[in-house]
């Protein structure tokens, strides 16, 4: 079907729309031509987007857009659920391997004696200890 400019301004916009941040594959590709690499890593060179979908179809793999701002944009045979699957997978090492720095406060009161100042004071020392041990707190109680 062959959309005219006039049809352009009956259609309703594209409210609420989905912005994807994930790679452009196969058929949502727009470029005339594209810089190729093939499924093994080597570059093929600049090729019409027509012949890289069908070599990517015969061989069963997908073509993905992973440099769409160079000029052509970098296209890859691979596989995309594959590709999806090891970028998650980085992701959640990054997560797992992220320090995560916790700071707990001490309230001091200007009424609290000289035995209830030491009390705090090893009671803090000795928070750290026991969250090294594995055990969760979020709230410490205070002697």
């Amino acid at each position: 079907m062959r959309v005219f400019c006039s049809d352009l301004d009956t259609q309703e916009p594209n409210i609420g729309a989905e912005i994807t941040t994930e790679p452009r594959i196969n058929d949502r590709i727009r470029t005339p031509q594209i810089r190729l690499i093939n499924y093994t890593g080597e570059q093929v060179g600049v090729v019409d987007i027509e012949a890289a979908l069908a070599m990517a179809d015969e061989i069963g793999l997908d073509l993905v857009e992973i440099a769409p701002e160079a000029n052509p944009p970098v296209c890859k045979i691979m596989d995309f659920g594959k590709y999806k699957y090891q970028e998650a997978q980085k992701a959640r090492e990054a997560r797992q391997n992220q320090t995560h720095i916790v700071v707990k406060e001490v309230r001091i009161d200007t009424k609290d004696r000289k035995s209830r100042l030491r009390d705090k004071a090893l009671s803090s020392r000795e928070v750290p200890q026991r969250w090294r041990q594995g055990e969760d707190h979020d709230e410490v109680p205070w002697p």
